[in-house]
């Protein structure tokens, strides 16, 4: 039933007439249902069952009332004896308390007294000892009121905890003092000996502060004695920061055994970090020394002045065509006709007078190179030593080695304190100069590289494929620069190198010798069926112009081949030139490898150009002579024959032969010269126009059946040929001649029937429309 509104709620008589109405309703519902239950026989059951549980529940309450009166007297004899009990041993801890603190009272005394007596006889060791057991009786009894009123003498006044901090200051004073004393006269045995006294009084920081003073003072005495030497080899730097390297990581070897045995694990890190703070002053005076006298700016300045004509000349069309031969330098026409001119040849020889010498700027790189490698090297092991503290150390291998940083490689992992590193000042300092020196100076090392090896560029005719020197001469630069990019350790310049060399094998390599195969191929006429004078030179000429095109076509298409193997060398095999053996830390591996990889994909730059290049040579040479080929081949020729001259034109087999004569002088040279790649290329491109134009002719002529089976013959023979023309080329030649192999087999048909099955199988290319067009060329 619906609740009752409130009181409230009712405004008018009408509302209180109907909510009385309701409660009257209720209150019957309710008395109906109350009278229900009072009749029902089961709650007289139930009231049964309660008054026959109550004599049990009244034996229950007696029998624990019972229990509780005899439990009672025990209860309490146990609280007496328990309370007894607590008492006595809270006086026997507190007599045990007061024995304790008397002992450690008179410990404490009589540790006093000793120190006072060793410092007298100036037996350090034995004071530092007793200072040890003084200041490890507990703080709350060396302050308390009973020590001191107990411990102070009339000859030793003071409170204990003041005794023992001027005990302790005193000693650590006298320490500092000898200590400093020892390193000056390099007494080693006295300089270990209060090394290890500092820790025994808990004064860690001021020993290892001291103690790193003094390995400061050795790495700083030793490196201004290096620098004070004449810069008289092209690796002078290198050289002076290479033992300041190996003198900080030889002491970090030895001494981080002894400093962690001492001091505690981790203490090493302490004297690490104040020993590159030294490491940073002198390697960053080496750093500005060797900008200021290899005249870095001045260089740099030249390096961005220099205006690279000669490249600029081979990337422009050529002008006048020239008479070409293969005893002098390829295609050096377009540069001298530049430099003709008298302006451009009064700039040239000014930029000769005061250019950069590249010998020079490598062995200024290889420097850099250097300094890089064994700043990275005693980087990666510093790392080590941080992280890994308790690496072993194989000393004999370290003793043998030539040089110590070598023998010290180990697998390193990232953590917070490589920030000590990281953050140093000559690291960050190397990486600028690396951005800004390295790069810079690496990048027009390579592009003047590349230039050189245009300017001198000649083909080598024995060679299989026919190259031109330039490709070595490129690609061995090229493995020299990012040989020692990689060696230098530094993940962040091998990317920027990278990116370097992807534009200028981009730009100054493909770039140009595609410019050069279209410059060659322009003195090339186009063929034409008209007729033609000979002339020997002229012959001699284009053929020659032919040939320098197709070198630098197998150019291209050799420089995909020869970048992927160097970078396959440096990213797979162990040699010193390679990422495995590197410095590059863990996590920065990835990076270096990606680097590498981005130079790798160069190779589908060399790919495309060479594509491009092939087809303008396809395009102006060999696509011209492909259709008159054909018909010449078809020429006189008729396939309505009877029995008669079906069997004269097998005998004779002149589409066969007509086709191999043109076809062999149409690729002798392209076959004796491309590269297999190009020739594969080329041969698709050929035979692909050669389908069409065949088909083309097939569908003006007409066919008997035996003219059909004639023309069948002639296809297979000629397929068989170019078959054997290549052994890669068969996918190619199976697809441009599917065609015409289907037209052969239907012109070959009796039954009209036999085309719809055909029709229906897979692979085939005709239409029903073209079906019914090849049909009706039957007679």
């Amino acid at each position: 039933m619906d609740a009752l509104p409130p009181l409230e709620d009712l405004d008018s008589l009408e509302d209180i007439l109907a909510d009385l109405e309701r409660t009257e309703t209720l209150e019957a519902s309710l008395d109906e249902s109350l009278s229900a239950h009072l009749s029902s026989p089961l709650l007289d059951n139930v009231l049964v069952q309660l008054e026959q549980l109550v004599p049990d529940v009244q034996g229950l309450e007696m029998a624990g009332l019972e229990l509780a009166r005899s439990v009672e007297g025990t209860a309490a004899v146990a609280e007496r004896i328990s309370g007894k009990v607590r008492t006595l041993d809270l006086v026997q801890s507190r007599l045990r308390e007061s024995i304790e603190m008397v002992q450690s009272v008179q410990e404490l005394k009589t540790a006093i007294l000793s120190i006072s007596v060793s410092i007298g006889r100036l037996d350090w060791e034995t004071a530092t000892r007793h200072l040890q057991r003084a200041m490890q009786v507990d703080p709350a009894i060396t302050t308390s009121a009973f020590a001191e009123s107990s411990v102070p003498t009339a000859d030793l006044p003071m409170p204990p905890s003041q005794a023992l901090s001027d005990y302790r200051q005193s000693l650590l004073e006298t320490f500092l003092k000898e200590f400093e004393a020892a390193c000056q006269e390099r007494d080693e045995a006295n300089t270990s000996r209060y090394f290890k006294l500092f820790p025994v009084i808990r004064a860690e920081k001021e020993g290892l502060d001291a103690y790193s003073k003094f390995i400061c003072s050795i790495v700083h005495g030793r490196s201004k004695a290096a620098l004070t030497q004449k810069a008289n080899s092209l690796l002078y730097f290198s050289q002076i920061l290479t033992p300041l390297f190996e003198q900080i990581a030889l002491i970090v070897s030895q001494h981080q055994p002894v400093v962690e045995k001492y001091y505690g694990d981790g203490k090493m890190i302490d004297v690490v970090a104040r020993l590159q703070t030294e490491c940073d002053l002198q390697a960053l005076s080496v750093l500005e020394r060797w900008h200021e006298e290899r005249a870095i700016s001045k260089k740099l300045s030249e390096s961005r002045a220099y205006r690279f004509q000669q490249l600029q000349a081979l990337s422009q069309p050529a002008i006048v065509p020239r008479k070409t031969g293969f005893n002098a330098p390829f295609n050096t026409a377009p540069f001298r006709q530049m430099t003709n001119s008298p302006a451009l040849t009064a700039s040239q020889s000014a930029q000769d007078d005061d250019s950069l010498d590249p010998r020079t700027i490598d062995a200024l790189l290889s420097e850099v190179a250097q300094i890089s490698n064994r700043w990275q090297l005693y980087r990666k092991f510093i790392y080590s030593r941080l992280v890994h503290s308790k690496i072993p150390m194989d000393e004999d291998s370290v003793r043998q080695s030539d040089t110590l940083l070598e023998s010290l490689a180990f697998t390193v992992s990232t953590d917070a304190l490589i920030d000590l590193i990281e953050k140093s000042a000559f690291n960050e300092q190397l990486s600028l100069h690396l951005g800004q020196v390295y790069v810079p100076f690496e990048t027009w090392y390579f592009r003047t590289s590349v230039e050189k090896a245009h300017t001198l560029d000649e083909a080598d005719l024995g060679s299989q494929p026919v190259l031109s020197s330039s490709l070595d001469d490129t690609f061995y630069i090229l493995k020299k620069v990012i040989g020692r990019a990689l060696s230098m350790g530094s993940a962040t310049a091998l990317a920027a190198i990278a990116k370097s060399m992807r534009n200028i094998l981009d730009n100054d390599f493909a770039e140009i010798l595609a410019r050069r195969t279209e410059n060659q191929l322009s003195l090339v006429p186009p063929y034409s069926t008209g007729y033609r004078p000979r002339d020997e030179e002229r012959d001699k000429r284009e053929r020659d112009a032919q040939i320098q095109a197709i070198v630098y076509l197998n150019d291209l298409d050799q420089a995909g081949e020869y970048l992927g193997r160097i970078i396959d060398e440096m990213l797979e095999r162990q040699g010193p030139e390679s990422l495995q053996q590197s410095f590059f830390v863990v996590s920065e591996f990835e990076q270096a490898s990606d680097a590498l990889l981005s130079i790798k994909s160069t190779d589908e730059r060399f790919r495309a150009t060479a594509k491009s290049g092939l087809e303008s040579l396809f395009g102006s040479l060999v696509r011209p002579r492909l259709r008159p080929m054909i018909v010449d081949c078809l020429k006189d020729m008729s396939y309505q024959l009877d029995e008669d001259s079906y069997g004269e034109a097998e005998t004779q087999d002149l589409v066969r032969k007509r086709f191999i004569r043109h076809w062999t002088d149409l690729t002798a040279l392209y076959k004796e010269y491309l590269t297999e790649n190009n020739y594969l290329t080329l041969f698709s491109m050929a035979v692909n126009v050669l389908g069409r134009s065949w088909e083309g002719l097939v569908r003006n002529s007409r066919f008997t059946e035996l003219g059909a089976l004639r023309f069948d013959a002639d296809l297979r023979s000629i397929i068989s040929f170019l078959s054997s023309q290549t052994p890669l080329g068969t996918g190619a030649l199976r697809d441009s001649f599917a065609r015409m192999q289907q037209i052969a087999t239907l012109l070959c048909l009796e039954s009209a029937d036999d085309a719809d099955d055909l029709r229906e199988s897979s692979g085939w290319k005709l239409s029903p429309a073209e079906m019914k067009t090849v049909q009706s060329l039957r007679v």
